[in-house]
């Protein structure tokens, strides 16, 4: 199973700067963590896989046992911002749903039962929008985008609003179904994707930046991680002049996992390199860290 995206481009505004500018990648089945700051593309690409908006050029090809097919039926998605019925239960919702994907499995609440549960809400199912958390909506939005089975799942921020548990939950739902398919999720909460995606994309300014296995794209951090522990005042320092992806405070004791191409003092060591250090170390600028 392919999703192949060729040279995509997209500009909204005749002679405007390009929201995106020639993406190319091809996903295979598991999961993929598109990441990249604000106006880096990430919303505009989902929009265009999904058919919301059309590209301005390029092309999307899907194949399955290596035979192009469509795929616009077999695409789930949960946008950033999602409306809801706030007089529809979660379980008239879930049914609702089914009907506009013209999903019809042969015990129809049973299957919406299935889902809610999936998402930790079927204490709730009987329970109307209206009242439910941030939370509890983001979690119906993401059992509305895991109806029908679909073979591409596409997630814009999906745990935003989730306490820890629930983000938690997700990932084990998320990796429990990914053999098959074809997930993609945009976050900026990187450790929610760094413990499951098989791959990760890094998008700026509309074009691909970076694309590997996050061995891969770890490599080039190597050496460029490191532990310090200080007191507050040293602490403090460091935080003007390097990258910090971490601080933790013990005792009174500040341990500062930084980022530098030069060891930053004596009293410091290497440490292996994670996804969070490379988004930090490619976008802290731009996201204002």
């Amino acid at each position: 199973m392919q999703l192949v995206l060729k040279n995509i481009n997209k500009t909204y505004k005749k002679g405007a700067k390009k929201a995106l500018d020639g993406f190319s990648v091809t996903f295979n089945k598991g999961i993929y963590a598109l990441l990249g700051p604000n106006g880096s593309g990430k919303s505009t690409l989902m929009n265009i896989i999904t058919g919301i908006i059309p590209k301005d050029s390029g092309n999307i090809e899907f194949y399955e046992n290596d035979e192009p097919k469509s795929y616009a039926n077999s695409i789930g998605f949960l946008p950033q911002n999602q409306d809801y019925y706030n007089n529809f239960t979660a379980l008239d919702f879930i049914l609702y749903m089914m009907v506009l994907k013209k999903y019809n499995p042969e015990d129809k609440k049973a299957y919406a039962n299935k889902i809610l549960n999936s998402v930790n809400l079927i204490n709730e199912k009987d329970k109307k929008i209206g009242a439910f958390s941030g939370g509890m909506k983001q979690r119906l939005g993401i059992a509305q985008a895991l109806i029908g089975e679909p073979k591409i799942i596409i997630f814009d921020e999906p745990t935003a609003g989730l306490d820890p548990k629930e983000r938690v939950r997700f990932r084990n739902v998320l990796a429990g179904i990914s053999e098959n398919k074809i997930i993609i999720i945009s976050t900026h909460i990187v450790s929610d994707v760094s413990v499951i995606a098989k791959e990760a994309v890094l998008l700026s300014k509309g074009k691909v930046l970076k694309t590997g296995t996050q061995k891969e794209l770890c490599k080039e951090m190597q050496g460029k991680v490191w532990r310090v522990k200080c007191d507050y005042p040293t602490a403090m320092l460091f935080m003007t002049k390097y990258k910090v992806s971490s601080i933790v405070e013990e005792d009174g004791e500040y341990s500062l996992r930084l980022l530098s191409k030069e060891k930053p003092t004596e009293n410091c060591e290497n440490v292996p390199p994670v996804l969070e250090d490379l988004y930090l170390y490619e976008f802290g600028e731009e996201e204002g860290l």
